[in-house]
């Protein structure tokens, strides 16, 4: 699962300067209207809002405000669970969020909430869903917990479970799947607590790569190989080249067994976090790098270390 961004307040960067080695960010808290302090994912929808997700529920950004959105025991037409665990947007104009008591869809036009946390069947609950991908071809994947990979079409609504089986050595290594990243070479690949997966379509295949390590995150290079972020005993993470070959990269500096993340900015430059080491900024153009870390006396730096 990925960690929690255990930061006393949101952050979001608003200036970066390579030359002069200073970023500034701009601090939201309980005070603006923030939910909760300890954030899961962020993401920006089509229209330019920032919708956040804490362990308290889910916050909608507009740069001046917040509106938010939690459950309701008696209102069968909020979220299942007020721990918003990933999101994505889809081609249809919804939000959908993942909770720790299933997937949920959001209208963004109406705001409208509606609960998938009974998905098959209306028999299976789906639980923690870890991670949320919409592809090209219109369907959603839904990484879990402890239920496998779920593939959702999106025309209608018709849904696929892809679990392990002991007997089955194309099947998926794990059911607990953290990340999925849509290759349009590769296919689509899944980062499991058990190693990476490559998963072909058309023979609804899996093939194993990297086993035994817990996978955290997957995020493209500019030059469309991936960056692969795990937490194990080696100080290092992975990239995937452009000939499906795994390279692996020593961080630059001692990080055992704490966990990477990896974001793009708009620009192609890549941002990573290290839990409790602090955030590398890569210029991709330029080749080069800069870390950015916790300062008390900086009041316009990261309010904690990650």
């Amino acid at each position: 699962m990925k960690f929690t961004c255990i930061i006393s307040i949101l952050t979001f960067i608003v200036q970066f300067s390579v030359y002069s080695q200073q970023t500034k960010f701009r601090h939201l808290t309980g005070n603006d209207g923030l939910l909760s302090n300890s954030i899961k994912t962020i993401l920006q929808d089509s229209d330019g809002f920032m919708w956040i997700g804490t362990i308290d529920g889910l916050c909608k950004y507009d740069g001046y405000s917040f509106a938010n959105f939690v459950y309701s025991p008696t209102d069968s037409q909020t979220l299942s669970n007020n721990f918003i665990s990933c999101l994505t947007e889809d081609n249809n104009h919804n939000l959908w969020i993942g909770t720790r008591n299933g997937l949920n869809r959001l209208n963004l036009e109406s705001c409208k909430i509606e609960r998938f946390n009974n998905i098959l069947n209306d028999s299976i609950e789906i639980g923690l869903v870890l991670s949320l991908v919409v592809s090209d071809s219109n369907k959603l994947w839904i990484g879990t917990n402890n239920t496998g990979l779920y593939c959702m079409d999106m025309n209608n609504y018709q849904l696929i479970n892809y679990r392990h089986a002991t007997n089955n050595s194309n099947s998926i290594i794990s059911n607990s799947v953290n990340c999925i990243l849509e290759d349009k070479k590769r296919g689509l690949l899944v980062g499991t607590k058990n190693g990476l997966e490559i998963f072909n379509p058309s023979t609804s295949t899996f093939k194993h790569l990297l086993p035994g390590l817990d996978i955290r995150c997957l995020n493209f290079y500019k030059d469309s190989s991936v960056f692969v972020g795990t937490i194990s005993d080696q100080n290092t993470y992975f990239k995937l080249t452009k000939d499906s070959l795994i390279k692996a990269i020593t961080l630059p500096e001692p990080s055992l067994n704490k966990e990477i993340l990896s974001h793009n900015d708009s620009d192609g430059n890549q941002w990573i976090s290290i839990r409790e080491k602090g955030v590398y900024y890569y210029d991709n153009t330029k080749g080069t790098s800069h870390k950015i870390s916790y300062n008390k006396y900086n009041p316009n730096g990261l309010t904690v270390m990650l």
